[in-house]
């Protein structure tokens, strides 16, 4: 598996939040599950299972869990965490995610889907020179569909990106 890291955040109800903290290593494939199903996505649609990495393990990786406020942050460890968040934004309702994560190809995806409903999904690929030009519009955009709340709650995970929209 290729590297990947970054953070995520979700706002969840209680229950969701202590079933994705329950392992120290990581995610369940059976909680990643009841996350999707909260959020209106049903895995047994065919255009939806196909969004999902197949891995040989149970575990989607992670290198600490945390909740503030309602707010769970995963420091994702490996891939297989941008095809879940990538579909969580795209399809997803009812639930608040948002992050970005860095893989070691040189791509940095950005996600958000807010209380309202809107969703954002876009990527820089900085290897093949793929938006690259537009780095500083996307993480404007990006950052634009966060609420405040959220990066209060969890300013660590903004500080950088903010620095370079400022």
């Amino acid at each position: 598996m290729s590297e990947a890291n970054g953070t995520i955040l979700l706002k969840l109800s209680g229950h969701l939040i202590d079933l994705l903290c329950e392992d120290d290593e990581g995610v369940s494939k059976e909680a990643l599950e009841t996350l999707f199903a909260e959020a209106g996505i049903d895995l047994s649609q065919k255009s939806y299972s196909q969004q999902i990495p197949e891995t040989d393990h149970d575990l989607f990786l992670h290198e600490g869990v945390e909740s503030r406020n309602g707010v769970l942050a995963i420091i994702i460890s490996g891939e297989d965490w941008m095809p879940v968040m990538q579909t969580l934004v795209k399809y997803g309702k009812e639930i608040e995610a948002y992050g970005s994560i860095n893989h070691e190809h040189g791509i940095t995806e950005f996600y958000a889907l807010n209380a309202e409903g809107e969703t954002y999904f876009e990527l820089i690929d900085f290897e093949a020179s793929f938006n690259t030009e537009r780095e500083e519009e996307i993480i404007a955009d990006w950052l634009g569909l966060i609420p405040d709340e959220i990066k209060i709650i969890y300013p660590e995970v903004f500080e950088d990106n903010q620095e370079e929209d400022d």
